[in-house]
């Protein structure tokens, strides 16, 4: 899911004369950006996990360095400033959504039991399951936005922003029609961001069993039309 975890407060941090500079995500930025991939939803990684934040972020740095799966360098862009990362954003294609999670089995395969324990395997294949009673599919038309994160310190600057415009420009450059994201139920600021950014409610899934397990209400599915279908 995509949070939003800007501060309605701005600070100095970044500098009125220098630049964020937006990148595509290389394995080397493992370190940052596996924390910011924890800090984009700490309760959905913790649950998928079940283990203490310390060794989730472990594992989402191994997994990182990967390449072409929904957790991997070859999805995420970076925000740079003075030549350090301070922010990222993950996003793929709709008609590569079947490829990349084939490649969780055939790319990571016995890696998994290598970076995470063997005991957890159960638990995360069911919270998967659980997960998907709240994911809405994603068409071919789409390109699906998720693991959105500022450092704390960047955080009330306009970074995210800036990360969401680079997402969108990539979309468009692709030929696709919409954007979509899903966000938390109980992520109101979240919402409100992306319904500024031009983004609108489509659907709203919830699903008690996943509650009761994870703590999460459910998800919002948001939509942003780039490209009117041509008729």
């Amino acid at each position: 899911m995509v949070n939003d975890l800007s501060s309605e407060h701005r600070n100095k941090d970044v500098d009125e004369g220098r630049r964020i500079v937006i990148r595509p995500a290389k394995p080397l930025d493992a370190p940052t950006v596996s924390r910011l991939m924890y800090y984009s939803d700490p309760k959905l990684a913790l649950y998928l996990f079940a283990e203490p934040e310390g060794v989730v972020v472990r594992v989402l740095h191994d997994l990182f360095q990967v390449p072409n799966h929904v957790f991997s360098y070859t999805q995420a862009f970076v925000a740079e400033y003075n030549d350090k990362v301070v922010g990222s954003i993950f996003g793929f294609c709709g008609r590569r959504r079947k490829s990349l999670g084939f490649a969780m089995i055939y790319k990571i395969g016995f890696r998994w039991f290598k970076i995470v324990r063997f005991r957890r395997v159960p638990h995360m294949i069911r919270a998967l399951i659980d997960f998907g009673r709240v994911y809405l599919p994603v068409s071919d038309e789409d390109y699906y936005l998720y693991f959105l994160a500022v450092m704390p310190r960047f955080r009330g600057q306009g970074i995210g922003r800036q990360l969401m415009k680079f997402a969108e420009f990539q979309a468009r450059s692709r030929g696709l029609r919409r954007i979509v994201l899903d966000v938390e139920i109980d992520n109101k600021r979240a919402r409100h961001l992306y319904e500024r950014l031009g983004y609108r409610v489509s659907e709203v899934v919830t699903d008690l069993e996943f509650y009761r397990r994870s703590g999460i209400k459910g998800a919002i599915r948001m939509v942003k039309t780039i490209n009117q279908r041509k008729k």
